[in-house]
């Protein structure tokens, strides 16, 4: 894990405008449930962004994605 960085939209250290920005993200549950880590996930969300839809077939992961999101965010 690494320590989360706010930026705003010309990349300056912003306390303001937070964005949500994750590479190469993990789901710490799986992670420590295997060996395996699985694969990355980036995810980027602009700040005005204020809904995002997720789509996919049934069995694609999306509830992992989302589940790895929140996590990174709240122990960020």
């Amino acid at each position: 894990m690494s320590r989360p960085v706010l930026l705003s939209e010309s990349g300056i250290v912003s306390r303001t405008k937070p964005a949500i920005y994750i590479r190469g993200g993990h789901n710490p549950m799986l992670a420590s449930l295997s060996d395996d880590k699985g694969v990355p996930n980036d995810y980027s969300q602009d700040i005005s962004a204020k809904l995002v839809l997720m789509n996919g077939p049934n069995g694609s992961g999306k509830t992992t994605l989302l589940r790895m999101i929140a996590l990174n965010i709240i122990l960020a």
